[in-house]
Order: C-alpha cells, then structure tokens, then sequence
C-alpha cells in the first residue's frame, strides 16, 4: 500500500454513506488509514452507539477493523431513502456546515428488484446527497457509480469520458444508476465538483479473499458447483480486487487536480473463463462444461428454491450475448495515468486469487469443501489470511 498521502496535511472532515456495505467499508478504512479526518458515516442505526456497533462490527467481519479507527469515526444515523437522508432539518443543516468533502458509496444493489424499489435509494439518496453538497458551502462530491449506468446495448467499448447513454439498458439497477448520473450531471453543469468513479465487477480482497457473499457473480457459481457444471463458452470475466478499488478511488480523490472528473476503475486484465474454470477445477471442484443453453436449461430445473443461486436464475439470459456485448472493452486512460507511480495495481485473478478467495468461501460456510482437497490445503489459505 502506498504511504499516507500528503496533498492535504491539515485534518478535514468528511461525509460518507455506504459504510456498512462491502465497497463502502473499504473506502473508509482506506481513508481512515491514509488521512488524519474525521468521516461522517451515514448509517441505518437508532442512535450514534447504535451506529457505530454497526460500522465497527462490518468492519471487523471484513477483517479490516483498527481500533485506533473509531475516534475518527462519526455515526450518522439516517436513510439514504429519506428526505435530508432522514435528518432532522436542524442536523441535515449542521452536517452540511460542518463537512469539507463527500464520498458517496452508499446504494442499495440488487439485480433482481425493479427500478421503483431501487429509486428512493438509488436516485433519491443521491440527489439528497447533492443537496447536502450546496447547503452552506459548495463542497466537492465523489460519487461511485458504475460502469453498466453507461454501456448501450451491442457496446463494444466504454470510455472515461463518454456521455451517458439517452437511455439505460432495461434492468432496474442500471437504470436507478443511469438516473442517479443524470442528477450528478445536472448538478455538474450548475457548478458542483463531482469525480464520478465507476467499477465494473468488484471482487476479493486481494490478499484476504474476503468477499461478498451476496454478489451475483457469486451465488451463480455457487449454484454452477452445486449442479457441477458451466457453460461452454468463450468468454472473459473483467474482476477488480476491492482493495484496488478503495486504494485507488482514494488516492484520486485526494489530489485536488484530479476533481471534477469521471474514471473507470476496471482490471485491465480480463480473465477467459476455461482458464478461470481450470483454477477452480484446481482447487478440488469437479466441473463439467455442457453448451450454454443445455447449462442454463439444467440449472432452472435442477436447482431447488434453497439455493444460493436460486434468485438470480431469471438474471441468466437465454443465449449468450454476442462477443463483446456482455463484458465490453473498458477504457481506463485517465484512472492509469492518475495511478502511475504509486504502486497501486489490480492483481489478476490468478490461480492464487482464486484459490485464496474460494478458501475464505468455505471458511465462512458459503461453499462446501472440495470433494479432492483436504482440509489441510484450506486451513494453510486460513493461515495466510490471519
């Protein structure tokens, strides 16, 4: 990890939603880790111990908690999908006279619900967020979005600094991200900073393999090992390690050069999915490989409701997408070069990172142990992790 940044020696004070969350709690501990300020945390709690529990407990079950953390740390109780973010008035205005820059991580992700159960969180929270920003003084915003809000139908590459699309692709998450840039980019054009940092997948810590466990990616090969089989298809799947997406977003985020600006923070490196297959395979998983269709066919039918994967069945289309179409090129010009010199890389998903994060899976119970692996190799990727 690089050293403390230095472009802002003098404590400031911060506002942050999505500290509960996997990519949100990374955030702040990066930036707990890398500045002296103090983070304001927006957080679903009844009262500041309340909240803090919260925020200390996410922390800790991604490894990441410091107890030297939590005098930094100020809980926010509210809701993202309130008014004033389910503020009082009073607080809501002292929040907004107090803070000197704002992170905004929080979303509620889900692939499954329609854009009208995603739009208070989604859309709403992040236009109460831009009121938040102009109330008293301007303050600079660093919003996460994602890459989906900007990829049209038959895309075959993303760049940094395309337009939005005029019109989402037809699935309730990306629209509800769609629409929540379209309210940055009307606040851009009034005059507000805002950085705009957009992933695609968001994966394992590199060096932990602490992941989440209610990601899409994730409850599908839940359900592929259950059934033992994946489909036959040329395909690569583009991961970046959560710690390279906290590390960098960061170190953008502090250099005041770099304000104003959208970035794509994507593994530069695609992984193939036979090869990605054989890394698991590798590990002790048995995995047969059927043609697409057959696979999908097979999984609707055979997996019962108790399944992990058993709510993003309906996500899976009925054919495979065109080359390029699914998992576009992405364009990260501006991220790489705001990066260059500072250590701060995105390790590939190889047979290490696959291995390590599978063993964090089975450690935590979301995956049962390989049938050709003894428990020996496993407790060896605990201890690595410890």
């Amino acid at each position: 990890m690089p050293a403390d940044d230095q472009s802002h020696p003098a404590p400031r004070t911060l506002f942050l939603t999505g500290a509960t969350g996997f990519l949100g709690a990374f955030i702040l501990a990066e930036l707990l880790g890398r500045t002296a300020d103090t983070v304001h945390c927006l957080v679903r709690a009844k009262d500041d111990a309340h909240g803090i529990e919260r925020i200390r407990d996410g922390l800790t079950g991604f490894g990441i908690w410091r107890d030297e953390y939590q005098p930094r740390i100020r809980p926010v109780p509210g809701d993202l999908t309130r008014p004033l973010l389910g503020m009082s008035e009073q607080t809501f205005s002292r929040l907004a006279s107090d803070i000197d820059v704002i992170y905004h991580a929080g979303a509620q992700v889900n692939f499954v619900y329609p854009y009208a159960a995603l739009k208070a969180a989604n859309v709403g929270g992040t236009q109460e967020v831009i009121r938040l920003a102009v109330r008293h003084h301007v303050k600079p915003v660093h919003y996460v979005s994602a890459i989906d809000a900007m990829v049209k139908l038959g895309e075959v590459r993303v760049k940094e600094d395309d337009p939005l699309p005029l019109s989402p692709i037809p699935h309730g998450y990306v629209q509800s991200k769609w629409a929540a840039e379209r309210a940055v980019a009307a606040a851009q054009a009034k005059g507000l900073q805002v950085s705009i940092y957009r992933p695609w997948l968001i994966g394992a810590h590199s060096q932990t393999g602490v992941c989440h466990t209610s990601d899409y990616v994730l409850r599908l090969l839940h359900g592929c090992l259950e059934a033992g089989i994946v489909p036959s298809h040329e395909e690569s799947l583009n991961i970046s390690t959560v710690d390279f997406f906290s590390s960098a977003l960061v170190h953008i985020s502090l250099n005041d050069e770099n304000i104003g600006k959208p970035y794509h923070l994507a593994n530069p490196r695609g992984e193939p999915l036979p090869d990605l297959y054989e890394r698991i395979r590798s590990f002790g998983y048995r995995l047969d490989e059927l043609p697409y269709e057959v696979w999908r066919d097979r999984l609707n039918r055979t997996l019962p409701p108790a399944s992990a994967a058993y709510s993003v069945l309906p996500l899976i289309p009925e054919h495979p997408a065109p080359e390029g179409a699914r998992h576009p090129s992405i364009d990260c010009t501006r991220s790489l070069a705001a990066l260059e010199g500072t250590g701060i890389t995105c390790a590939p998903l190889d047979e290490r990172l696959v291995h390590l994060q599978l063993g964090y899976l089975v450690d935590v119970g979301f995956l049962p142990p390989p049938e050709h692996t003894g428990r020996a190799e496993l407790t060896t990727t605990s201890t690595a992790r410890a």
